[in-house]
């Protein structure tokens, strides 16, 4: 039995709250894809992907339209209408694009090749929002965005986006 069979109950509970965030496809209206835990885009696309949906599946496809609305010319990601762009949202968005089957598409090279840019002299990733202030601890990666970003990295051959290597 394939996955899709064996979780169909579960994929019709997911299915039913593609509009829950007020959008479709789990965005707001505003087409926000980070918001509504754990219903959000991106953590749907996820679950979609370890239920056995593919690249070639119509809800992937949308999916993967709607995040690379957000594309910037600069590689980022920006997943709302206003505000900053965080390195977390950026790196949050590429992941998912990569195990959506994207990581080979030409429209993420400038993604890659920004995140090398901006690897922290520690090896890691930061993400700049600090909610509960600056402190010493602040002034190093952040291990969420940093585990993001290697397991973006595991789909590509970095020598094929640039010369550049991770800092080990």
């Amino acid at each position: 039995m394939n996955l899709k069979e064996k979780y169909k109950k579960d994929i019709a509970i997911i299915m039913s709250k593609r509009h829950s965030n007020g959008g479709d496809l789990w965005a707001t209206k505003e087409k926000n894809i980070g918001k509504g835990s754990p219903f959000s885009t991106k953590e749907v696309a996820l679950m979609l992907v370890e239920l056995g949906f593919k690249k070639n599946d119509l809800i992937i496809k949308d999916i993967a339209n709607l995040i690379f609305e957000h594309l910037q010319s600069d590689g980022r990601f920006r997943i709302w209408d206003t505000g900053a762009i965080y390195p977390c949202h950026t790196i949050g968005c590429l992941r998912v694009l990569c195990y959506l089957g994207y990581s080979k598409d030409k429209r993420l090279t400038k993604t890659f090749e920004h995140l090398l840019n901006t690897q922290q002299e520690d090896g890691g990733w930061v993400c700049n929002k600090f909610s509960f202030g600056r402190g010493p601890e602040t002034k190093h990666s952040n291990p969420g965005p940093t585990l993001e970003a290697l397991d973006a990295f595991r789909f590509v051959d970095t020598a094929t986006i640039n010369h550049k290597r991770i800092k080990q």
